[in-house]
């Protein structure tokens, strides 16, 4: 019975000791990363204002870094892809955004959506960030951006058409019915 005592007090002390002896991990400049908040956005083509996408520094202080934007249809290439000047303006004047020591921890892309008047269905387009200086990219390094078009033929009578999981919907005033 001494000797089970002994060799519990043995494992408990050992144990309670290695768990005084291990340093805090912290969070150290090189460990910073910049990326998006969300992995995906909507924007209504009839929003008639900028849409701001924000990209966060995360760090355990404010830092001097950079990171450059891409915009990126390929994924949509003959399909449903956004072009810049037909569904979208970008408003920023720069591809680079920055963080600066003593600023922001969080920077902005800008996309205007432009209200064509034309049933195109939604349209999309990737944001990638690339480039970082001063600090690496997040998981989140991409995020997909949809403008919802508005013009839907059946909008304006109150009943939209749209799918879900193989099932065409219809929603109208009295509600949503199964068609």
């Amino acid at each position: 019975m001494k000797i089970s005592k002994f060799i519990y007090a043995a494992v408990v002390g050992g144990v309670l000791a290695s768990c005084q002896s291990v340093d805090t991990p912290m969070f150290s400049d090189k460990d910073a990363f910049v990326a998006f908040d969300s992995k995906t956005t909507s924007i209504a083509e009839n929003a008639a204002r900028e849409v701001k996408i924000p990209i966060s520094l995360v760090a355990s202080k404010g830092l001097d870094v950079s990171v450059g934007f891409e915009i990126d249809t390929t994924a949509y290439a003959g399909k449903n892809a956004a072009k810049e000047g037909v569904n979208y303006r970008l408003k920023n004047t720069s591809n680079t955004l920055s963080f600066t020591a003593d600023g922001e921890m969080v920077a902005y892309i800008s996309i205007e959506p432009i209200d064509n008047d034309d049933y195109n269905g939604d349209v999309c387009f990737d944001i990638k960030l690339s480039a970082p200086e001063g600090c690496n990219l997040g998981a989140n390094y991409t995020t997909t951006v949809t403008i919802s078009d508005d013009d839907h033929p059946l909008a304006a009578a109150g009943i939209l058409v749209y799918r879900r999981s193989k099932a065409t919907m219809v929603q109208h005033s009295l509600g949503l019915v199964k068609s």
